[in-house]
């Protein structure tokens, strides 16, 4: 449904227990994200980064091509928080340049 250049900016950074997603999207992913998104409310959305599922949320409205996401994380498994932290590094350094490379989303 949206993939690499359907991104018109993201960042991320962690929170204890969580990473969080600054996500915003083209104009035409918006629209997409918020027929896709309004035709399923009460239902799971699968959030993949590097084609791993990360979290599945349960859609409670309508979302456009503006949005935050907190994915959270395993508190029992320290290693998700430290992977977590590459990951927001990683995206974070990706947008400074406004291209992203390949897997990084």
């Amino acid at each position: 449904m949206i993939s690499n250049p359907d991104f018109a900016s993201l960042s991320a950074y962690t929170r204890p227990g969580s990473l969080r997603l600054r996500i915003e999207l083209s104009d035409e992913a918006g629209e997409r994200f918020g027929e896709v998104t309004g035709g399923n409310i009460g239902r799971r959305l699968a959030m993949l980064i590097d084609g791993r599922v990360v979290s599945a949320p349960v859609i409670r409205d309508r979302l456009g091509p503006r949005a935050i996401a907190d994915i959270p994380l395993d508190a029992s498994v320290p290693l998700l928080q430290e992977e977590a932290e590459r990951l927001a590094a990683a995206i974070n350094e990706a947008d400074s340049g406004s291209q992203f490379p390949p897997g990084r989303r």
